[in-house]
């Protein structure tokens, strides 16, 4: 699953699947209550007897016919066989019961959908691939033709340079055109560090989104499955289990491993990383999965299943914020680097001094003009 593209669609469909069968479970268990002798003599809603019972059809997502319980008033006895004169109105307010309780459940589960559905508005809303095409337009338009097209002697001077001399000669040739070439490199891992930052977001947004898919699909195939022992035993029997992947161990890594200039790591060793990190993590949202973390979704009730919800989704948040915040400090030491480098005058050439201060007068001049 996490090798494929997120379909913010499906994610929909499924999300109202599991709204539909969460609240049909509910209406279910409630119906099956009025099917319990021992429920009804509990409740206080009925003596112990007269009373009788009679087939309703129950559940919609996999209907079955159960017979409930229909209470007398005190007094009065049975009429005759059911579904025959007094006792047809009896079994018809027994089956608009049911069906008052599945409309009631549908409305329910529509409510928990919907507020999942706002919850996640943040984590399903970027397109993933929106990030990548980000990274591939910085490379194109930027980082390649500062890495192949400036060269070391980009105006070939390099071979002319000491045919001029003096004070302003010097600062033309070490403090300008010499310099360069390392701002080329720095302004290249500059790029880079973008494409970082660009390339860690699209994992993220991949890996949340997933998370969310895959929580959606384990609660809709343990309701399933609950619906149909409810069919099939007319009555909860065991719990429903199944596991998803919770993703994101494996980003924390690449995102640690991601250089920020620290010890004796040089620009363009950075450079060269922080490149490695980009490819890495795009092929990490695009591909690969991840080993190790998986999480259970379990539930015997509708409300055991919306609690797992819930608590799973607090999972997946809490996880991707952490995923946003460590980024974030990754970033944040990337654009200290960057600062510093700048500060230095090694990301961009500083203006030569050709005609004021200590170079003037005699310095720049043909070694063929005296000084």
């Amino acid at each position: 699953m996490t090798g494929a593209t997120f379909d913010r669609l499906a994610f929909e469909q499924t999300l109202d699947d599991v709204g539909a069968m969460l609240g049909d479970l509910w209406a279910v268990d409630e119906a099956l209550k009025l099917a319990d002798a021992n429920h009804i003599r509990a409740s206080g809603d009925a003596p112990v007897s007269p009373y009788a019972r009679v087939g309703v059809d129950i559940g919609r997502h996999y209907p079955f016919r159960e017979s409930v319980y229909i209470v007398y008033p005190e007094g009065e006895e049975p009429a005759g066989p059911f579904g025959s004169g007094g006792d047809l109105d009896k079994w018809e307010g027994s089956q608009a019961v049911v069906d008052q309780l599945a409309e009631t459940g549908r409305d329910w589960g529509r409510g928990v959908a919907e507020s999942i559905r706002s919850a996640v508005q943040r984590l399903v809303r970027p397109v993933p691939q929106t990030f990548q095409e980000a990274v591939e337009l910085m490379r194109t338009d930027v980082i390649n033709p500062l890495t192949t097209l400036v060269g070391d002697d980009f105006a070939m001077l390099s071979s002319h340079l000491s045919d001029w001399e003096g004070g302003a000669a010097d600062q033309f040739a070490d403090y300008f055109y010499n310099q360069v070439e390392i701002g080329v490199r720095n302004q290249a891992f500059a790029a880079e560090s973008v494409c970082v930052g660009l390339a860690g977001s699209k994992a993220i947004v991949h890996l949340g989104q997933h998370s969310l898919m895959g929580l959606v699909l384990s609660a809709k195939e343990v309701l399933e499955g609950q619906l149909k022992q409810r069919q099939a035993e007319h009555q909860p029997h065991e719990m429903g289990t199944s596991d998803w992947l919770l993703l994101g161990a494996t980003f924390l890594a690449l995102v640690a491993a991601i250089p920020t200039g620290g010890g004796s790591l040089s620009i363009a060793a950075a450079g060269v990383a922080a490149a490695g990190a980009t490819s890495a993590l795009l092929e990490f949202g695009a591909s690969q999965v991840e080993d190790g973390e998986t999480s259970t979704f379990e539930a015997l009730t509708a409300e055991d299943a919306q609690s797992q919800l819930f608590d799973r989704l607090g999972d997946i948040t809490e996880r991707v914020r952490r995923h946003w915040d460590d980024l974030e400090a990754t970033m944040s030491e990337l654009r200290g680097l960057i600062t510093e480098v700048d500060s230095q005058h090694l990301l961009y050439p500083r203006r030569p001094r050709l005609a004021d201060g200590d170079v003037s007068p005699g310095g720049f001049h043909h070694e063929s003009q005296p000084a």
